[in-house]
């Protein structure tokens, strides 16, 4: 299962990449909340020791089970084209879900606010998942294709 989940690792030029190992810390900033954070180059080393294991495309393409992908349509962190991708390369055992005006984090703000009511965004996402999780756990066929690793139909 993703949820509003990247289709690659990263898009640094390879003059970034080699900075950022040379510096061993890059600091971005998050389009959405504003905070500062400061990323490890270890994340960047374990990609170039196993770039296959890193390849998401290719991870999910092998995966051989069922999957959801859930993505709001006004994700401005992660477009919503890579739902798309992800669900193509998970072929047949892939479902999308695209959330309607569903932000990165389906409209939950940051910090969270238990007082306020869940967005409806947040509420779809949810429903999407346990619908998802529920036939899962229900369907035999879904069952036998997790244990055999084949389609679900």
């Amino acid at each position: 299962m993703t949820l509003a989940s990247p289709a690659r690792c990263g898009d640094l030029s390879p003059e970034e990449q080699h900075d950022w190992l040379q510096t061993g810390t890059r600091t971005v900033r998050s389009a959405r909340t504003g905070q500062v954070m400061s990323i490890s180059s270890a994340w960047l080393a374990q990609q170039w020791d196993d770039p296959e294991g890193h390849d998401v495309m290719l991870q999910v393409s092998r995966a051989g089970v069922p999957m959801l992908v859930v993505h709001g349509t006004a994700d401005e962190t992660v477009p919503v084209d890579a739902a798309h991708a992800l669900a193509g390369a998970g072929g047949e055992r892939a479902r999308l879900c695209l959330i309607q005006a569903g932000n990165h984090v389906f409209g939950v703000p940051n910090p969270p606010d238990r007082a306020k009511e869940q967005s409806t965004a947040f509420l779809a996402m949810a429903r999407a998942v346990e619908g998802f999780v529920g036939v899962c756990a229900d369907n035999s066929l879904c069952k036998l294709a997790v244990r055999n690793r084949e389609p679900m139909r």
